[in-house]
């Protein structure tokens, strides 16, 4: 049984489409934790369901690809005219998403900090700069924009960390990140009011199209092969990590891609822009109709090649004419409805519209028109999401690092989730002139440097900032106060 075929696919069109419709399902199962005795019952119970998705998922990633279904068109009239053109706004809003949200790279910062009673001063700590060359090290960056994608496209996306067994010299990090494909990997949870995550699965299928699957629990690793209705433990392996590492991660608690609610509107522009065209060459294709004119048999069959048609009046009284059957779309209305439909696209899924221009062009003016200020809330609200799965991550990492007590990392190992603060970043220099303002205001107003430095909004990395800037923050150092007789003096 060739279970990875997209055979289910083929059930039609608008049966994948109203699943996709429904969001990425969890999977969910009635059992405390996997074990050797019940991982195949469990593998066999959960497949069916991750199939499900899985068809939603090819749909949306060749969607997204440009393979949508106004390629399998058919057109009875006329069928030698039937142009089939996408317009690939799916793309574009993916594209405009993975640059607007996640365009500069992933910043972990300290969230908590110290107040040193020696200097008062606000000191970060090397650990979450320790860790952040760990993940420089496993190009974090560059996997994010592959799981980005994902999680824009289909919903959800899927990483893994493992321990490295051999690493070189010039090597510090003790795990390295995996990106898994959406469409091979799932979460099994249990079904209780938690969703406790029980067990990964990602799964391969080798040069012989036979699949292979992993199953990973906090303490184990079972690996089995063979089609799921008949499939075999192969070997089982202790998981050192002390923890599942297959992590999951999804764009909003529907599970959905971020087109997927426009599929409609996506298909009717698609379908707009192909009959417009339709008209178009029907227009200079008109068939010449030729009436009560003689002429021969042979004269008829060329005629019709040539888009030719013939007829005779019945009682032969009307004259002979030749003219053209002609029906031409109303342009001007046919462009009325694409705008229409391209502006319910830009509404449903809140890209800004970048062509028209309804206000100034300086300041908050820039953010506020066009519908900006719609993708930044949307953005806003993808953000917690993220972060909390990115937490995940970072259990997952820090038990490895923990793991490997190697003394050059022990600075990484006593961190605790609560002394990292994930920082998703965009453009920082809007109204730069009112932020630079602020921060020279709440300094001179006796703010804590820390304090007004992260409160701006104008750095990515305040915790960096602060301390690249601390030699230039003097003057606001703040003393302890003198009395001096009945007044108080504080040196600032």
């Amino acid at each position: 049984m060739a279970f990875f075929s997209l055979t289910e696919v083929k059930k039609g069109i608008a049966e994948v489409i109203s699943n996709s419709l429904m969001g990425r399902k969890k999977i969910k199962v009635d059992y405390e934790e996997i074990t050797r005795d019940n991982v195949v019952e469990v593998l066999q119970k959960v497949f069916p369901m991750h199939l499900e998705n899985r068809r939603a998922i090819s749909f949306l990633m060749d969607y997204e690809k440009g393979k949508q279904p106004i390629s399998g068109r058919e057109k009875p009239v006329r069928p030698e005219i039937n142009y089939k053109i996408v317009e690939n706004h799916a793309s574009e809003v993916v594209d405009f998403y993975k640059g607007y949200i996640f365009g500069n790279p992933i910043a972990f910062t300290q969230h908590t900090v110290e107040d040193n009673p020696d200097t008062k001063q606000i000191e970060a700590s090397g650990g979450v700069f320790m860790l952040g060359k760990l993940f420089l090290e496993e190009n974090k960056n560059a996997k994010d924009q592959k799981l980005v994608k994902d999680i824009l496209t289909c919903g959800v996306g899927y990483r893994m960390l493992l321990p490295k067994r051999n690493r070189s010299k010039w090597e510090m990090s003790p795990f390295r990140i995996i990106s898994l494909d959406p469409k091979d990997t799932f979460v099994i949870r249990n079904v209780g009011v938690e969703e406790r995550i029980i067990g990964g699965v990602t799964y391969y299928t080798d040069t012989n199209s036979n699949p292979h699957f992993t199953v990973y629990t906090d303490k184990k690793a079972f690996f089995i092969s063979g089609d799921p209705v008949i499939n075999k433990l192969e070997r089982i392996e202790d998981n050192g990590m002390g923890i599942q590492p297959v992590i999951e991660y999804t764009l909003d608690n529907d599970r959905m891609g971020i087109f997927e609610k426009a599929l409609p509107v996506l298909d009717a522009i698609n379908l707009c822009t192909s009959d417009r065209l339709n008209g178009l060459a029907q227009h200079i294709q008109s068939f010449i109709w030729i009436n009560n004119v003689e002429i021969s048999e042979e004269e008829v069959n060329t005629l019709a090649q040539k888009m030719l048609l013939l007829t005779k009046s019945v009682d032969g009284a009307a004259q002979a004419n030749v003219k053209y059957l002609t029906s031409e779309l109303d342009q001007q209305s046919e462009q009325v409805l694409k705008d229409d439909l391209y502006e319910s696209l830009l509404r449903i899924t809140g890209v800004p519209n970048r062509e028209g221009n309804t206000g100034g062009d300086t300041g908050q003016a820039v953010i506020l028109r066009n519908g900006f200020a719609i993708a930044e809330s949307k953005a806003k609200s993808m953000e917690p999401i993220f972060e909390a799965c990115e937490r995940e991550m970072l259990i997952v990492a820090l038990n490895i690092v923990d793991k490997s007590g190697e003394s050059k990392l022990k600075e990484i190992a006593d961190l605790s989730l609560s002394d990292i603060e994930i920082k998703i970043s965009r453009n920082r220099n809007d109204e730069l002139l009112t932020k630079l303002q602020a921060l020279f205001t709440a300094l001179n107003c006796g703010l804590n440097p820390y304090d007004a430095i992260s409160t701006v909004g104008l750095f990515d990395d305040p915790d960096k900032v602060y301390k690249n800037s601390l030699p230039y923050l003097e003057k606001w150092r703040y003393e302890d106060s003198e009395v001096i007789g009945n007044e108080s003096e504080v040196a600032v």
